[in-house]
């Protein structure tokens, strides 16, 4: 729903701890700005639950002791999720390709072992898995490694590779529906999925008419976004009560209460510390985990409108 510019406003300055109520859709996130108040209108807009979903993603790079996280985009065709990964072709840390091989991979570690590079991202993986099957599964088996507990040997069809640390990068995607559908057994099978935060989405009908508006006026919101990354900052602290809080989270978002809770725990809590460090903040407070629980009504694959 659309909200009044005003209420968010007042809303966010009289809050007395930070927390805006949820009900009223006007949680803040910090998008190149020292004070959520500064975003104005962006926060009316569709785009605003995505863009502060990938600020989260990308900070958390450079948060010592957190784990990098990993997305997929995941809606049906048409709904801007190129646009999305098209953003980040602005960070120097990003790797931004269209096709993906294993060479290429290997190329891309040995840039983030320097540290040069910190997520490979590409637009469209579907693309990727037009390759054959072999080609598929030694990149995959790169990704799952790169993305957990680093890559340290890799072998190519005619080399093998080995980094002096073990090298830890992110992965950014989008992918149809469908296509999603098609692979998430096996994607489970082999612990790729569960290393992913699933960002699926739709378009409401609200949403439609403000983007057809904006078509017809030639307006493109997402190009006035000018997302904040801190590079230099240390790890915030929490309190006992605060990762209470985010183990509920990270049970409320895991299939089950097994293991898989292990990983999950590790992706919020990575939210949250990305959230503390955005606000200049060296403590995660409930702010935190309440901007976390809004935009983790889309890690999943029910395809809730924005």
């Amino acid at each position: 729903m659309l909200i009044n510019k005003h209420i968010l406003l007042v809303a966010m300055e009289n809050s007395i701890d930070g927390v805006v109520d949820p009900k009223n859709d006007i949680i803040g996130i910090l998008l190149g700005s020292n004070h959520p108040s500064e975003m104005g209108e962006l926060y009316l807009d569709y785009n605003w639950i995505p863009l502060a979903f990938m600020n989260l993603v990308l900070q958390s790079a450079f948060i010592p002791n957190t784990k990098i996280l990993s997305t997929f985009f995941i809606s049906n065709a048409g709904l801007g999720k190129t646009t999305y990964l098209e953003f980040l072709k602005r960070f120097d840390f990003v790797d931004y390709v269209l096709d993906i091989t294993p060479t290429y991979i290997v190329e891309f570690l040995r840039d983030a072992e320097r540290g040069v590079k910190k997520f490979l991202v590409t637009p469209d993986y579907i693309t990727f898995l037009g390759h054959n099957k072999k080609t598929i599964d030694l990149a995959q088996s790169y990704f799952r490694a790169m993305i957990e507990e680093g890559a340290s040997s890799i072998k190519t069809y005619n080399a093998k590779i080995d980094f002096d640390t073990p090298v830890k990068a992110g992965i950014i995607s989008g992918i149809t529906v469908d296509k999603a559908n098609e692979n998430t057994g096996r994607w489970k099978s082999d612990g790729f999925y569960s290393r992913l935060l699933p960002f699926s989405f739709s378009h409401s009908i609200e949403t439609q008419n403000s983007i057809l508006r904006n078509i017809f006026l030639h307006k493109e919101v997402i190009d006035k976004v000018n997302m904040k990354i801190i590079k230099d900052t240390i790890e915030p602290v929490w309190t006992e009560n605060i990762d209470n809080e985010i183990k509920i989270v990270a049970f409320s978002l895991s299939d089950n209460y097994t293991g898989a809770v292990y990983r999950k725990y590790k992706q919020i809590l990575a939210l949250c510390k990305s959230s503390a460090v955005l606000r200049n903040s060296a403590t995660i407070e409930r702010r935190d985990i309440t901007l976390v629980q809004k935009i983790a009504n889309y890690f999943n694959r029910v395809q809730h409108p924005l």
